[in-house]
């Protein structure tokens, strides 16, 4: 499916843009030069880690609503 979701959106790209047919060629030769650095679903890394500083250790509650 990952070359399924690339061609939808090379499509769209054609249709929904201002580019030239040499800008897109450009376009679609990146894309399927780094292919495999596309995916459907966004994968887990542990290369990057963050904390969240908070204010105050008092929970923040409300209720809840629709």
């Amino acid at each position: 499916p990952e070359g399924e979701s690339l061609q939808r959106m090379l499509e769209r790209v054609e249709r929904e843009t201002e580019l030239d047919p040499t800008q897109v060629a450009e376009l679609r030769a990146l894309v399927n030069e780094f292919r495999d650095c596309f995916a459907d679903k966004p994968g887990r890394t542990s290369l990057v880690e963050h904390d969240i500083e908070l204010t105050t250790d008092t929970p923040i509650r409300s209720r809840p609503y629709r």
